[in-house]
């Protein structure tokens, strides 16, 4: 009977922990986050690395991360028959909050036959670009507040596919994560945030954390 008691008061004792927690970091951690996101000013909205989906071309875009400080290669996947990527590896001048060991990454989609060669690969416009952090997702979230929409999802390797989004007059930012199998609030806590920044807008329910660590 103890036992029965004693792990939801466990439960209710994090989440209360971590609400805490969450509302006394707030102030810093959203004046840090979203000024990575847009960090010169340059953009009309949030971007990363000079990079908006739905506004920057191909072309734009390798040029921008090829003499952007923080990239020191660059690599681009385009066969011409469909989804594209370019991806970038980091130069060691890039903030502490990035995880160097995780790829940049940006896509767009591109049939060299779809308009009969009207459109050149350069100036295609890129959907999204994503790159992953060190920045605990619940700080990432709060900075940004109560989201629109999310998912919560088993992905192949038995893993939960857990994301935050929230659109914007472009399209969407959707902050997301893996959470190992079993997971917890306290699995949630240390979880770590990819940003990616879209030219689509999410749809669906908001899964809470609470919720979304009970799925597995």
């Amino acid at each position: 009977m103890i036992r029965l008691l004693f792990r939801p008061a466990l439960d209710l004792t994090i989440l209360l922990a971590l609400s805490v927690v969450l509302m006394r970091a707030q102030p810093a951690e959203d004046t840090s986050i979203r000024q990575f996101l847009s960090p010169d000013g340059d953009c009309a909205a949030l971007c990363l690395l000079g990079l908006r989906p739905g506004v920057t071309t191909v072309g734009q875009a390798m040029n921008q991360l090829r003499s952007h400080e923080w990239v020191s290669s660059t690599h681009m996947n385009a066969t011409g028959r469909g989804y594209a990527d370019i991806e970038w590896q980091w130069s060691g001048q890039q903030p502490d909050i990035i995880d160097a060991s995780r790829l940049g990454r940006v896509t767009f989609y591109w049939d060299r036959d779809e308009d009969d060669g009207r459109r050149q690969l350069t100036d295609m416009l890129i959907e999204t670009v994503s790159i992953h952090t060190r920045i605990r997702f619940y700080e990432a979230q709060m900075s940004f507040g109560l989201p629109d929409t999310g998912t919560a999802a088993y992905r192949p390797d038995a893993d939960l596919g857990y994301s935050a989004v929230y659109n914007n007059s472009y399209g969407m930012v959707d902050l997301s994560t893996v959470l190992p199998c079993p997971a917890n609030l306290l699995t949630f806590w240390d979880a770590r945030t990819r940003i990616t920044l879209s030219s689509w807008r999410g749809t669906g329910r908001y899964v809470p954390p609470p919720e979304a660590v009970k799925m597995c």
